[in-house]
């Protein structure tokens, strides 16, 4: 649900004139672009005719950085410099936060958790564009409750420090 709700987001930024730069670092680029396809059409068709002009709605409205697997706050800070220079993205998606390359310090992973916020939120400041992290909560003991801010894995600077929260 998270990962399609930020590509809706997408979507609809899109319709209205902004363009998304998306770092999934969970999922190859073929299958979002896929389920991303569906989104569009409203169902899962094969048809080259809807899916061809799905592609040429969606090319110049979402770029993806193709990379499965942890990466970097300074790779993806980087990418997304990159994304908004050249193709004037001002919309950021990071699918997830648990993909975020921490650099292994766990005896000080809160204050790096805030740290690498920290400077997505300055990135965002700099650029006036908005970050979006995809951010998973703490296993629970039930699924009776619906999470909230509390329950995020990680580090309370996530969810103090960002500028919206879906939870």
């Amino acid at each position: 649900g998270k990962s399609e709700f930020v590509r809706q987001m997408a979507l609809e930024a899109g319709a209205a004139g902004y363009r998304t730069c998306i770092a999934g670092l969970e999922q190859p680029v073929y299958d979002q672009v896929d389920n991303m396809m569906t989104q569009i059409t409203g169902c899962e068709t094969n048809d080259p005719d809807w899916l061809a002009a799905a592609v040429t709605w969606l090319q110049d409205k979402v770029w993806w950085y193709p990379k499965i697997g942890a990466e970097t706050v300074d790779k993806l800070i980087s990418v997304f410099t990159y994304a908004h220079r050249r193709f004037g993205c001002t919309r950021f998606v990071i699918d997830s936060w648990m993909r975020i390359d921490l650099g292994g310090r766990h005896e000080d992973r809160n204050a790096t958790e805030s740290h690498v916020i920290q400077r997505l939120v300055k990135f965002a400041g700099d650029t006036r564009s908005h970050v979006e992290i995809v951010a998973h909560p703490r296993k629970t003991q039930g699924e009776q409750k619906p999470p909230d801010k509390m329950d995020l894995g990680g580090s309370g600077a996530i969810s103090d420090n960002c500028h919206n929260l879906w939870t």
